[in-house]
């Protein structure tokens, strides 16, 4: 059985790969690159039938951030209720978590029976995706079929998830940088705004805007927002 929606694959694994570096590349944001990586995929994997993205927080809380379709949303969504699951495992116990058929999968005793019975998935492929931080998540791959997914699948599944979570990390970065260049330029302003209004200096501007920060439990990038929004000074700007 072919994964549904799927297209053609690329002609061998190393073009493949090479596609995926080159178009993960040129993504700019973390959602395009989640996004166009569970799509290719599920395209790509064969016996794949639905793939998602699940990523981790700073409180180890697990979440799906990209599906290729409802069926492995919806399986992530029971891993999650029942606290058990190959995407847990991978993310949690082991760097790869493979099932050839999850009616008779005895590692998962709720959740593997239910989508076995109400989402039809027999095979389930999970991979740990990995950056210079740690674990970030891991990609999870459904299929319809019992052992759907075999030692050429496996191979290219494995070099998608190097790929994905490099691509993870450089876009992540990326978004960082942009956030912090956003940050310094409307502190910039504000503190350019209370120099001008007040006759102060910038050090005296940044002061003002940090004790604003400090006295009121308020970020320091929202006080800064606030004075170029409206224009208003934090109290104390002459003092």
């Amino acid at each position: 059985m072919t994964g549904e929606g799927r297209s053609p694959a690329s002609s061998t694994p190393i073009a493949l790969i090479d596609r995926v570096a080159r178009e993960l590349l040129a993504k700019q944001s973390v959602d395009d690159v989640l996004q166009y990586a569970v799509r290719l995929a599920n395209e790509s994997i064969g016996g794949a039938s639905s793939v998602s993205i699940a990523l981790v927080d700073k409180q180890r809380t697990v979440s799906t951030a990209a599906s290729s379709n409802g069926l492995a949303s919806a399986g992530d969504a029971l891993q999650y209720q029942f606290g058990e699951g190959p995407c847990l495992d991978a993310v949690r116990i082991s760097d790869v978590v493979h099932t050839r058929d999850l009616s008779v999968e005895r590692r998962w005793p709720r959740w593997g029976p239910t989508v076995a019975a109400d989402l039809a998935v027999r095979s389930m492929l999970s991979l740990r995706l990995y950056t210079h931080q740690g674990t970030m998540g891991s990609v999870n791959i459904y299929g319809r079929d019992v052992d759907a997914f075999g030692p050429d699948a496996m191979s290219v599944a494995g070099s998608l998830a190097v790929q994905v979570a490099a691509a993870y990390e450089r876009s992540l970065d990326r978004h960082h940088l942009e956030r912090a260049l956003v940050t310094r330029n409307l502190i910039g302003q504000a503190q350019g705004i209370l120099m001008e209004r007040h006759k102060i200096t910038a050090a005296r501007a940044f002061e003002v805007l940090a004790n604003a920060s400090q006295r009121n439990n308020t970020k320091l990038i929202d006080v800064a927002r606030r004075v170029v929004d409206t224009g208003v000074s934090p109290p104390h700007a002459t003092r």
